[in-house]
């Protein structure tokens, strides 16, 4: 007498569309963040390449230089960023291809095993890493503070150098004790 359900090769037919609709549903997933880190990516070029056409169209001047400065430095920040992205896709796609290895010849060895899908929610830069990442980025900013100081000191010494040049008495007197601080 049969109990209706399925049984036998329909229910192992039945499985592996379940299987396979998993997997194409993963797939599906994962392009959808690449394309969405991808667009992300685009909008960031598309604003430093905005960012850099202004200050090109800008006239010569302190206000032009602390603007192309600013953009450096926000460039830098960026790729230090990037590259950050970059190790942890390099560690999470190794992971990824080295589970895929592992499964496959666990098939191969038996031929009723169910292969699991990669999570790489796992996966994480090392203490290291991330400690070096940070002493990037902080050797970055200060390498930006220190430029940026370069850059009033320059702009104060000329500006006493002038007065002194061309300043009134008492404009001449300032500049010279500033220049001798």
């Amino acid at each position: 007498k049969s109990l209706g359900g399925i049984t036998g090769a329909a229910l192992t037919e039945e499985g592996n569309q379940a299987v396979k609709l998993q997997e194409q549903q993963r797939q599906l997933l994962e392009l959808r963040v690449k394309n969405a880190k991808d667009y992300a990516r685009q909008l960031e070029d598309i604003y430093l390449d905005s960012e850099q056409s202004r200050i090109d169209a800008m006239e010569e001047g302190s206000k032009k230089t602390l603007d192309q400065m600013e953009l450096n430095h926000e460039k830098e920040l960026l790729a230090i960023d990037r590259e950050k992205e970059e190790l942890i896709q390099a560690k999470i796609n190794a992971a990824k291809a080295e589970f895929e290895a592992e499964e496959n010849v666990k098939a191969a060895k038996n031929p009723n095993y169910k292969k699991q899908t990669f999570d790489a929610s796992g996966i994480i830069l090392s203490d290291t890493e991330n400690s070096l990442f940070d002493n990037k980025y902080k050797s970055a900013l200060d390498r930006q503070a220190k430029e940026r100081q370069a850059y009033y000191n320059a702009e104060k010494q000329a500006m006493n150098d002038y007065l002194a040049a061309y300043g009134t008495y008492l404009e001449k007197r300032n500049a010279i004790i500033a220049q001798s601080e």
